[in-house]
């Protein structure tokens, strides 16, 4: 059984009274109108439009300067593109109607199963026999088809924590993987969870296995990206390497011998670099400090590039080094014995317990290879800023004499400081205030 879906009012809500041009939505005034002219004559009969789904209210008919009114003058069915005439045209005159369409290609007839004939040699002898079967439509099977191939995993976890200083507590999770094709030459792959675990992988591994990295990316020939937490880099160029931890989106485009990305994320925390010497007969472990000297970091697991001597180092027990994330700590192995002739630059990423805003990056670039045969060329811009709108924890925001401070002190951190001192009165605190004149 057939079973008519009106797409178009379900997305915008148009089953409804005719709409006048003004309250049209702004996004349907900007859809470019259609005109065309047909002589009066013609117009004995129901008159079809080039175009169906015509967006309701949009339509315009003009007789000279005569304007035709909808339900006195004319009817039309807007999902057909049919318009009735209820009174006679004179036939003197060409009919101007000017409406608009919606942008995008529609499906006039949506069905689960449609009957279709069998072939006479099928039929035998049985007269009775029925004539016709049920089956599904072209597109229904494409969709199965791309079904079919999508890989899926995952888990539910339902659970109930009770104690004796607690309520009864309900805890629940998804965890969900998806990986195949959607469409023709369209991939995806996607990891989804409804869960927060801010839990850092051991740095003990080559590989990291990050338990809370939700994302979803698509592949194409010409057009991919990626939508949630990614690792950013941008690499084999003299100037302009770039390695961050983001979560936001970046889209990546081919054509021909050229490459374009866009990124716009947050960045999880500062970038920044120690270098130091290794000291004779110490393995390990070797503290890492902030850009102002800050001891109680936490490195985000796997943004850390180890270099001695200028040679990048494999992190892992069976390879060069370990790294203890939480601790901001590296220690080297049995593989890679380090002296104090050894220079060890590290650069990573690091978040510390007392930061209040997140931060911003923006990154764009284009490059492209032998174009004609006798161009190269990579063109990178990187934005990287304090989003001093959003706090990370529920604190208040700045005051206005923290504002001047941080303008007056410039690029001196050390500058940046104000008075916290608050009078509690007289014999009631625990110092007393005193003005040296």
């Amino acid at each position: 059984m057939k079973s008519y879906i009106y797409i178009l009012y379900i997305i915008f809500g148009v089953g409804l009274p005719l709409y006048a041009q003004e309250k049209l939505p702004k996004i349907l005034l900007d859809v470019p109108p259609d005109t065309i002219f047909v002589h009066t004559d013609s117009l004995k009969k129901p008159f079809q439009l080039p175009h169906r789904f015509i967006i309701p209210g949009s339509e315009r008919l003009h007789l000279k300067h005569f304007t035709l009114t909808s339900n006195l003058h004319y009817r039309i069915d807007y999902r057909r593109g049919q318009i009735t005439w209820l009174k006679e045209m004179p036939g003197m005159d060409s009919l101007r109607i000017i409406y608009r369409k919606y942008p995008f290609p529609m499906i006039g007839e949506y069905f689960h199963r449609e009957l279709k004939a069998l072939p006479e040699d099928s039929l035998g002898s049985d007269s009775a026999r029925a004539t016709a079967r049920e089956v599904k439509p072209k597109f229904l099977e494409e969709i199965d088809l791309y079904q079919s191939n999508l890989q899926k995993s995952g888990s539910i976890v339902r659970g109930i924590e009770i104690g004796s200083n607690q309520y009864l507590t309900l805890n629940s999770g998804l965890n969900l993987q998806l990986s195949g094709q959607i469409a023709p030459n369209v991939e995806l792959v996607a990891a989804l969870t409804d869960e927060s675990t801010p839990i850092q992988p051991e740095g003990n591994t080559q590989n990291l296995r990050e338990v809370d990295k939700v994302f979803v990316k698509i592949k194409s020939p010409y057009l991919g990206g990626t939508l949630g937490d990614f690792n950013l880099q941008y690499q084999n160029s003299l100037f302009g390497n770039l390695q961050r931890k983001l979560q936001g989106i970046t889209v990546e485009n081919d054509y021909r011998a050229t490459h374009q990305q866009v990124t716009f994320g947050a960045s999880r925390g500062f970038f920044h670099s120690n270098r130091f010497l290794a000291q004779e007969g110490n393995q390990g472990p070797y503290l890492l400090t902030g850009r102002n000297g800050e001891r109680d970091i936490i490195v985000l697991a796997g943004t850390e590039k180890v270099y001695i001597d200028g040679v990048l180092q494999v992190r892992g027990e069976n390879n060069d080094y370990v790294i203890d994330y939480s601790q901001a700590q590296i220690t080297f192995t049995n593989k890679k014995l380090v002296t104090s002739e050894n220079r060890i630059e590290v650069d990573f990423e690091y978040t510390t317990n007392f930061q209040r805003y997140g931060r911003n990056f923006l990154g764009v670039s284009s490059a492209g290879a032998k174009i004609g045969k006798r161009i190269s060329y990579d063109v990178r811009f990187f934005r990287e800023w304090d989003d001093t709108n959003t706090l990370l924890e529920d604190d208040a925001p700045l005051s206005e004499e923290e504002k001047i401070a941080l303008a007056a002190a410039g690029d001196n951190p050390l500058a940046a400081v104000i008075s916290s001192v608050d009078s509690v009165g007289p014999g009631k605190g625990v110092y007393n205030k005193v003005i040296d004149f």
